[in-house]
């Protein structure tokens, strides 16, 4: 899984909560409107130093008590398979809100969320 970027603190992610926003490279959308292409297109996503998932980890921790949350998004998270297994991890520290644009299916994700969740 290649997180490339972390927003530290945001106020719009996720309404109501305070959240830093955690985001994954690559997307099989092409979408004009993309505020994100440096997430996308592959010849820039190249360019991209992938940030450990240790250093993620660890940050959220020290932030425990001022975050409410972490927010997933991309490009479009759900591409990553290694995405439950983090969601699995981070469970333990804060709730999880992930942004996907509805291309993974719904059975697929409703089998991940039980999964993350433990049910």
């Amino acid at each position: 899984m290649k997180i490339v970027q972390i927003q530290k603190q945001s106020l719009i992610e996720y309404p109501g909560k305070i959240s830093a926003v955690i985001f994954l490279a690559g997307c099989p959308l092409r979408c004009p409107w993309c505020y994100v292409p440096r997430l996308v297109l592959p010849e820039r996503i190249k360019e991209l130093k992938p940030i450990p998932e240790k250093e993620i980890f660890s940050f959220l921790k020290e932030r425990k008590g001022f975050l409410d949350a972490a927010s997933i998004t991309g490009g479009e998270p759900t591409l990553n398979p290694e995405l439950p297994e983090f969601m699995k991890k981070h469970r333990c520290h804060d709730v999880v809100c992930i942004e996907y644009n509805k291309l993974t299916l719904e059975q697929e994700f409703e089998a991940w969320f039980k999964y993350v969740m433990g049910w």
